[in-house]
């Protein structure tokens, strides 16, 4: 019975690892205009934990990945903040992929991802900070490698202002 219990192990694991190859694979597709999942995930007002599994399956490559238009899936959330819930959270996720703090001064033709969700968009106080361009490892308040204590949790949904 041992023996039959040990090939069922690696029978799950190889199929396990097969499928994790063919998600990577799916989630790394682009369109003809080079958008990703994740590109069509922060347009389409994905949940945290839509952005959240497709960035731990695509990595930094998924994140980093720039469309025809040279938009990664950070200014598409930034352009379209005013839909999101939650928008601070999804923002600090994206920010603590390894490697990706440069990604903040990042500017194409419609502007870097503050201009984007603060003067089209009119994000609130606690997006704008987390927006702002900086060295994460360098910042003096943080002692951590990631984004988790630039602002105050997002707990409502409050993401913009009306002002």
């Amino acid at each position: 019975m041992a023996g039959h219990v040990y090939i069922g192990h690696v029978v799950l694991v190889r199929l396990l690892t097969s499928l994790n190859h063919y998600l990577t694979a799916l989630v790394m597709t682009t369109t003809s205009r080079k958008g990703t999942a994740l590109h069509f995930a922060c347009m389409h007002f994905a949940s945290f934990d839509v952005i959240k599994m497709l960035i731990d399956v695509g990595g930094k490559e998924l994140f980093m990945a720039k469309d025809n238009n040279g938009n990664t899936a950070l200014h598409w959330l930034c352009y379209c903040i005013k839909r999101h819930t939650k928008a601070a959270n999804k923002i600090k996720l994206m920010l603590q992929v390894p490697g990706t703090e440069t990604i903040l001064m990042e500017k194409n033709d419609n502007g870097e991802p503050l201009y984007l969700a603060s003067i089209k968009n009119r994000a609130s106080n606690k997006i704008k900070t987390l927006l702002k361009p900086r060295t994460i490892k360098n910042d003096p308040a943080n002692t951590n490698d990631d984004a988790s204590n630039l602002v105050p949790d997002d707990r409502d949904n409050d993401t913009t202002s009306y002002n």
